[in-house]
C-alpha cells in the first residue's frame, strides 16, 4: 500500500480528472457515452467517503465492461488513452464540423481557443493512471485485488486504433487538419453505412467491415464498369452526376460493383450508405444528415423491386427527383434491380379495356406510366447479362489467378463448367462460389 503523501497526491489527480470532466465545453456530449458516465460515477465515488466499497466495485465494473465489450472485443489490447481518442474523433462539434469545410486557417480564433481547453481537459482524463487509481481503491474499499487491464500506452493495432493511437499528441491545428483532410465524427472514421431503424427510429449504423470486393476483382462487363466510374468521379469532382439503375440477370455483380466503388474512391471522400427498401419512406431524414458534407455520398438501394400492390416505390421517385426537398448535389442513387421497370408488370397493365372484375382501373394507361416512370428517373441505366461460357471461364481464371492457386488452368476451368451445369449456371457469383470451394480443397 502507498503511503499517505502518494494517498494525497493520488486523490489530488482524482480531483483534476473529475474537474477535467466537468469542465467539457465542445465535448460535453461525452458525459453521456456509457463508457464515460460510468468512470465519472467511479472517480467521484473514490473521493466521496458515502460512497461503500461495492457501489465503487459496481461502478468500476460497469466502466469496464462498457470499455470491453463495445469498443475493445476486435482490439489487441485494451487502452483508455485509445478510448478517449476515439471518443475524440467519433463525437461531432462545432469545431470538427467547422474544420472540415475550412481546416484550420478558416477557424475564428474564439474557436480555436476553446479548442486549447477542451484537448486540455481531455488529455487530463485520457491520461489516467490506472495502477495508481486502482490502489487509491484498494485503499478506499479494503478490496485488495482491483482487476486491471489496461496497457500504459495507445493500442497499436487493430481496425479502429489506425485513426486515433497518436491522439494525445495531437494540437489544435493537427486536429483541425485531420478533421479537413479526413472528415469529421463517424463520416472522418467510416466510410460504409446502413440506414437502421430502432423503435421507430432511423439512424446511419457504421460499418466497419466493409465488403473486400474491388474493381480490379470483377472481371468482365468493362463498359459498365467504364460508365459508373466515370459517373463517380464527375460527383468527386463536384458536378451533379446522373443517378443509375443497374438492371440484369442475377449474379452478375451489379451489386458488388457498387460495393467496389468505396475502395477506389474512399479516401477520396467517397461515402456509401445502404437503405433497405422498406426504409425509402425515410429519405427526408437521412438526406438532411448527408447535406453540407464535405464527403460525397452513393445512396444504395439493393435488389430493388416493388409488387403490384406495395406503395413504397413513389418514396424512391421522390427520391430521384420530384420531392419537395431537391437532392443535394453531393447525394447520388445507385439501385440494382432484375426487373428493367422495378414495379412487377402483367399484361392487364398493358390493356386499356374493362376486365370482368371491378378492381381494374378505369385509366390503366396512366396506371402504368406512373409505373414506368420510376425507371426513367435514373439518368443512367446499365444492362447486366450472364456471361457467355467464354466470358465465365475467363472471370474463372482471373479469379483462380489472383487467389494464386496452384491448379492447372485447363482442369480448373473443366471443373468450372461442371460446377455451373450442377449448381447455378453461368455467373460472375457462380464463378466466386466455384472458385472458393476449390480455394479451400486446395487449401486441405
Amino acid at each position: 500500500m502507498k503511503g499517505m503523501t502518494d494517498i494525497n497526491s493520488i486523490e489530488n489527480r482524482l480531483k483534476d480528472i473529475d474537474k477535467a470532466l466537468k469542465s467539457l465545453v465542445l465535448y460535453r456530449q461525452l458525459r453521456e457515452d456509457p463508457a464515460v458516465t460510468a468512470f465519472e460515477e467511479f472517480i467521484a465515488g473514490l473521493m466521496d467517503n458515502k460512497t461503500l466499497p461495492h457501489q465503487l466495485l459496481n461502478a468500476y465494473s460497469r466502466f469496464l465492461s462498457r470499455i470491453v465489450n463495445d469498443f475493445a472485443r476486435d482490439e489487441n489490447d485494451i487502452s483508455w488513452l485509445a478510448y478517449c481518442g476515439y471518443s475524440l474523433l467519433r463525437c461531432e462539434t462545432v469545431f470538427s464540423r467547422r474544420a472540415e469545410l475550412v481546416g484550420y486557417e478558416g477557424l475564428p480564433l474564439w474557436m480555436k481557443n476553446i479548442m486549447e481547453h477542451e484537448l486540455a481537459c481531455l488529455k487530463q482524463i485520457a491520461r489516467a493512471e490506472w495502477d495508481d487509481i486502482l490502489n487509491f481503491a484498494s485503499y478506499r474499499s479494503g478490496f485488495d485485488e482491483w482487476l486491471n487491464p489496461f496497457t500504459q500506452s495507445p493500442v497499436s493495432a487493430g481496425n479502429k486504433s489506425n485513426y486515433y493511437n497518436a491522439v494525445t499528441g495531437w494540437n489544435v491545428k493537427e486536429l483541425a487538419e485531420h478533421f479537413y483532410r479526413c472528415g469529421s465524427g463517424m463520416f472522418g472514421m467510416f466510410k460504409a453505412f446502413r440506414w437502421e431503424r430502432l423503435n421507430g427510429r432511423g439512424y446511419l449504423q457504421a460499418i466497419n467491415d466493409a465488403d473486400p470486393i474491388t474493381l480490379d476483382d470483377l472481371v468482365g462487363y468493362e463498359e459498365q464498369k467504364s460508365r459508373i466510374i466515370e459517373n463517380t468521379e464527375l460527383l468527386l469532382k463536384g458536378y451533379q452526376a446522373n443517378n443509375i439503375l443497374l438492371y440484369g440477370d442475377k449474379g452478375t455483380g451489379k451489386s458488388s460493383l457498387v460495393k467496389a466503388l468505396i475502395h477506389r474512391y474512399g479516401d477520396q471522400g467517397l461515402r456509401i450508405v445502404e437503405v433497405p427498401k422498406e426504409y425509402l419512406v425515410d429519405y427526408y431524414r437521412i438526406l438532411e444528415q448527408l447535406e453540407g458534407r464535405k464527403q460525397k455520398f452513393i445512396l444504395f438501394v439493393d435488389d430493388l423491386s416493388f409488387e403490384e400492390d406495395e406503395v413504397e416505390y413513389k418514396h424512391i421517385k421522390a427520391l430521384l427527383e420530384g420531392g419537395i426537398k431537391a437532392r443535394p448535389s453531393n447525394v447520388v442513387v445507385y439501385a440494382t434491380s432484375n426487373r428493367r421497370h422495378i414495379i412487377r408488370e402483367f399484361f392487364r397493365d398493358r390493356s386499356a379495356e374493362y376486365g370482368p372484375g371491378q378492381e381494374q382501373e378505369v385509366f390503366s394507361v396512366d396506371s402504368l406510366q406512373e409505373k414506368l416512370s420510376l425507371s426513367d428517373r435514373f439518368g443512367i441505366t446499365l444492362t447486366f447479362i450472364s456471361p457467355n461460357q467464354r466470358m465465365y471461364l475467363e472471370i474463372v481464371e482471373a479469379l483462380a489467378k489472383n487467389r494464386e492457386l496452384s491448379m492447372d488452368m485447363n482442369k480448373l476451368k473443366e471443373e468450372a463448367l461442371r460446377w455451373e451445369k450442377k449448381y447455378n449456371g453461368r455467373s460472375g457469383r457462380t464463378a466466386r462460389q466455384f472458385i472458393d470451394y476449390i480455394e479451400a480443397i486446395l487449401g486441405n
